[in-house]
């Protein structure tokens, strides 16, 4: 099962959750701690799910010397010298850690082995890092990582995480996908209810998050049980958990994960071990009990935060994130409700496109009374649709080529701008034939977008070759047709 592998050390790129949980007491690894605290051991973090496994779609890796810096070719790279920060290091000692996998506490900055750190794309967030060779009982090794401070003048506070804002990079645009086939009905309403609950300054991914987190862990009604075997059927993991409000780690941080997704917040899902139990002379002893999942969360200038949702575990050092309140850097902060993220998919000042990104919006100027013209409105029209095909094309000098999921994703997004969205628990294949009934047009090239997705996500196999240029072509000609989902769009009768 998956907890299996855990337990074992091995952290995969596909992580299937099971209705079985497997644990025990066997001792996996020691550590030593410089500055005697426990820490949250992270093995790897996923970005896609599929409503039953965790994926790590598009792994480059690149190899770093030891002692050098682990994250320099990643965003997730934070400078040492960040005040917010700083390091610590842990001795580690294998006693049955099977495999290859590098465990490291929140951000890690060096090691004394020399490694493999897979990122998410080429330069993007850190997915795992593996030795240079296998790691045997008895190894050692030393890993140096950069942790929030606990020191009050510097510390990070739940004011300044309310304060970050809504403006990501271009990158953490994926870990806001939701496929409709991970979340049913009950299940956002679930999240927009958290969400609705919350006054209006508290709207802020922080206090969502916060909120999420004590719902899950205690306020819902939730209890740990790690044999769920019969009771979800061919349900996704989240709407299971919603109905039976039972379930264990994986469960619990999946559904976080998806809930936050729906609410436009970037998550991720990440395994590891649980900080474990204090040993009088200063060591930690982490044992198969301390198998774990949990959530991290972006913020801008901030980075990758903890939060767990799992109830219980305290044995092991299991906590909810919490955060001194603290008093907002930003004078306007947390009094209004948020705006809708933006991802910068460009520096400022250049007119470039990627693929996977909508034209930009185009306000029409509204004719005023005195000039009462009957060309307004055609004016206006062709000044709209304009503006998007010049967006669509300015681009000749730089245009990316998509990934299969990433036009997938593209074509969902462009579409949903238009009222014509995928619905919940549809499978990428009932989309495209649905999008086809209102555009026959390209119902072809539909279909070679929707396959492409599913062979890449869940086939494990990518389009390469010829292939491959029949979906950047595909994808071409669907987001062009797309545009005449505008007209339809204005042609509905006003009610």
């Amino acid at each position: 099962t998956g907890s299996t592998k855990q337990t074992g050390g091995l952290f995969s790129s596909a992580e299937t959750i099971r209705g079985f949980w497997e644990s025990d007491n066997r001792v996996v690894f020691t550590n030593l701690p410089a500055d005697g605290e426990g820490h949250y051991w992270r093995g790897a973090a996923y970005d896609t799910f599929d409503g039953q496994t965790w994926s790590q779609t598009d792994r480059q890796t690149l190899d770093v010397a030891a002692g050098a810096n682990l994250l320099a070719g990643s965003v997730d790279n934070i400078p040492d010298t960040t005040p917010a920060r700083e390091p610590v290091s842990i001795q580690v000692t294998s006693l049955d850690l099977a495999g290859g996998t590098v465990l490291a506490p929140d951000s890690p900055f060096k090691v004394d082995h020399a490694t493999h750190v897979r990122t998410d794309g080429q330069g993007g967030p850190l997915l795992t890092i593996d030795f240079d060779g296998a790691i045997s009982p008895g190894d050692t090794y030393t890993v140096t990582s950069l942790q929030p401070t606990t020191d009050p003048r510097t510390e990070v506070t739940a004011a300044d995480l309310a304060a970050a804002g809504v403006s990501y990079p271009a990158w953490a645009e994926a870990y806001i996908d939701v496929p409709a086939n991970t979340m049913g009905s009950s299940s956002i309403a679930i999240a927009d209810s958290i969400v609705a609950k919350l006054p209006a300054r508290n709207r802020d991914p922080y206090h969502v998050a916060d909120a999420m987190q004590r719902y899950l862990d205690h306020d819902g009604g939730f209890r740990y049980l790690t044999d769920v075997r019969g009771l979800c059927g061919r349900e996704s993991i989240v709407d299971c958990l919603m109905r039976t409000k039972v379930g264990y780690c994986q469960h619990f941080a999946t559904a976080m994960v998806m809930m936050l997704r729906q609410e436009q917040i970037p998550a991720r899902f990440v395994e590891g071990y649980l900080p474990g139990k204090k040993l009088p002379d200063g060591h930690f002893e982490v044992d198969a009990s301390a198998a774990h999942a949990w959530v991290e969360v972006y913020f801008p200038t901030y980075g990758w935060i903890r939060f767990d949702p799992t109830p219980g575990n305290v044995e092991n050092g299991k906590v909810e994130t919490f955060l001194p309140p603290g008093a907002s850097s930003s004078p306007g902060a947390g009094t209004t409700v948020p705006q809708k993220p933006t991802f910068q998919h460009d520096p400022p000042g250049t007119v470039d496109t990627p693929p996977d990104q909508e034209p930009p919006s185009v306000q029409p100027v509204t004719p005023t009374p005195s000039n009462p013209s009957p060309i307004g409105p055609i004016a206006v029209t062709g000044l709209l649709v304009g503006a998007v095909l010049l967006a669509l094309f300015a681009r000749r000098r730089r245009l990316f080529s998509p990934e299969p999921d990433l036009a997938y994703r593209g074509v969902a997004r462009l579409a949903g701008r238009f009222g014509y969205g995928p619905r919940p628990n549809q499978t990428a294949y009932e989309y495209a034939v649905s999008l086809s009934e209102v555009m026959p047009k390209i119902t072809e090239e539909l279909h070679i977008v929707a396959q492409g997705r599913v062979e890449t996500v869940y086939a494990r196999r990518p389009p390469h070759g010829e292939a491959l240029a029949r979906l950047r072509a595909a994808y071409r000609k669907v987001r062009l047709g797309l545009l005449g989902l505008f007209f339809r769009r204005n042609a509905r009768p006003k009610r």
